[in-house]
């Protein structure tokens, strides 16, 4: 692929003039990056692909940024589309956060697709053009679903904690920690595109309202936190003015911004926001001189990073620095790396509450000592009930759904030498037995039920889950298929020949299982997993049930079924 430019200094040429301009006016563009800046004008992409096989072949090409105002693509082999974030998002031909087109190249053969971008702001952002074939976008769309996931989920993770200790402990720092967090969330969350794609996809002036507006929040909430850490109002009053002074001028520039002022982000919000966490960046290094220690320099090598993640996104699309790499991603894990170092820093400053607490007992601080231990507890305690409650299931005491669904996304993603299955397992006629005998005996088999394929389970080295009512399901793992196969039908043997013993009575519970096998090297989603096991399952019912199935085996054990 090979890419060039033109640049339409009157925002006024159509696609038939930039076809027959002479090819002397194009300027190659080194690499696959566009860096174009401040303008007000257009940019014209000439972008060439060329399949050399004898075969035609699909080639999708991506725009990788979210925040790109405008892209219109014209191409015989992709079509006329216009994409972008000033555009609906259903105007993009492939629903992704970053605009996709699909096309065709056909055999030994060069062909040119026309890209126009404008801006109506005025800044265009970093923009990396790439083309790939629908396995390697599908291959990097996983990698970078997982890697969103990582760290909205670490964000997430770290957000809860925050909080808790706010509500807990009263902190002013732990209160304004979790204000940051959720202000950081909110803002890489548009910045990536998934405000738009999911929150206001017919809407695209709320994004750029969004982000200018989630970026102010940022930029402030970070203020409040560094000036409560350091007690800079304490501390350092004339500073702590100069920085209320600044805050209000970036609430001014984001109103002139939003009012339409041309450029108002680039020359009024962003310098305003360096010169405001500079100043906080040097107050941490006087702070780490005058107070050495964990806790000044921990802050120190953490604050740092806010501003170099802005800086360095500003500064390679202006081409003041050119850096060979999407900045994007650089912003996500160093915005990680000092979400976590914040997060360690609040850590050590709970750890220094309970060492307070026991200076606070040797010196007969009573009042103190019991107010601390109270805190302690409730917080051990609401941790607790936290993870109880979002990986357990509180009947049976076995791994809930939740924890059913973290374990079979990664039977998708993860690479085994063994051969893995999800094993479906669903109690027999179990309705009958609640109609029977009533709820409370059916609640008493369903425990029974999961003590017993728990006990099984755990023989054979696996994970067992309650999905739902009386399904509960295993992920195992064996050297082969038939290995599998042997393990269920343990499962199963092991239900039907432990009977539950009531005061009266004796009711015998069995179970029908569907097995979905994944060979190692073999790939399957997570939905086709689930989707094979439960044919397999349903099968098991229709064969008679009390026995195992396999969705990929015409072999299966001989079952003898179990009155249940």
């Amino acid at each position: 692929m090979r890419i060039s430019y033109y640049e339409d200094s009157q925002s006024n040429l159509l696609v038939s003039d930039v076809v027959r301009l002479d090819p002397q006016q194009w300027v190659p563009l080194d690499g696959h990056i566009t860096r174009f800046g401040v303008s007000r004008s257009s940019f014209w992409l000439k972008i060439t692909v060329t399949n050399q096989a004898n075969t035609p072949r699909n080639r999708l090409l991506e725009f990788r940024s979210a925040t790109q105002d405008q892209i219109e693509v014209f191409s015989e082999l992709a079509g006329h589309f216009r994409m972008g974030d000033q555009q609906p998002f259903d105007n993009r031909p492939i629903q992704s956060v970053t605009p996709v087109v699909e096309m065709e190249i056909p055999a030994n053969t060069s062909s040119v697709v026309w890209v126009r971008l404008t801006n109506k702001h005025g800044f265009f952002e970093l923009l990396p053009i790439n083309l790939y074939s629908p396995e390697e976008w599908q291959r990097h769309q996983l990698q970078r679903n997982f890697l969103y996931g990582m760290f909205f989920g670490s964000l997430g993770i770290m957000l809860l904690y925050g909080m808790t200790l706010s509500l807990i402990l009263k902190n002013r720092n732990f209160r304004c920690y979790a204000q940051y967090l959720m202000a950081a969330l909110a803002c890489t969350f548009v910045y990536y595109g998934f405000g738009y794609r999911w929150l206001w996809p017919t809407l695209p002036e709320v994004n750029y309202w969004a982000l200018q507006i989630s970026f102010t929040a940022l930029i402030l909430s970070a203020t409040r936190f560094g000036v409560s850490f350091l007690e800079l109002k304490q501390q350092a009053r004339p500073l702590y003015r100069t920085l209320q002074v600044l805050s209000g001028l970036l609430i001014a520039a984001l109103i002139a911004t939003l009012s339409g002022v041309p450029l108002g982000s680039l020359t009024l919000m962003v310098p305003l926001s360096l010169t405001i966490l500079a100043l906080l960046s040097g107050c941490a290094a006087f702070a780490t001189w005058q107070r050495p220690g964990w806790t000044n320099s921990l802050f120190f090598l953490a604050w740092p990073c806010l501003l170099l993640c802005i800086g360095l996104s500003f500064t390679n699309a202006l081409g003041w620095m050119l850096l060979p790499f999407d900045t994007k991603y650089l912003l996500a894990f160093v915005f990680a790396f000092e979400m976590q170092l914040l997060g360690f820093l609040i850590s050590r400053q709970f750890h220094q509450l309970q060492t307070d607490l026991v200076i606070a007992k040797t010196n007969d601080s009573a009042k103190v000592n019991r107010d601390m231990l109270k805190r302690n507890r409730e917080l051990e305690t609401l941790n607790l009930k936290l993870k109880e409650q979002a990986y357990k299931d509180s009947m049976t005491g076995l791994a809930n759904r939740r924890s059913f669904r973290y374990e079979l996304d990664k039977l998708e993603i993860e690479v085994s030498s063994q051969t893995r299955a999800l094993v479906l397992i669903d109690l027999d006629h179990f309705k009958l037995i609640n109609d029977q005998n009533g709820h409370h005996i059916g609640d008493m088999a369903l425990k029974h039920a999961a003590r017993v394929i728990s006990q099984a389970v755990q023989l054979v080295h696996g994970q067992s889950f309650r999905v739902g009512g009386e399904e509960f399901a295993a992920i195992l793992m064996a050297p082969d298929t038939q290995g599998l196969m042997a393990q269920c039908e343990l499962i199963r043997r092991k239900l039907a020949s432990t009977p539950m013993q009531l005061d009266n009575m004796t009711l015998n519970v069995t179970a029908s299982i569907g097995i979905k096998s994944i060979d190692p090297g073999q790939f399957l989603s997570s939905r086709q997993i689930y989707q094979l096991a439960d044919k397999a399952l349903y099968q098991a019912k229709k064969e008679g049930r009390n026995r195992v199935c396999a969705s990929d085996v015409n072999a299966q054990f001989e079952v003898s079924p179990t009155l249940a």
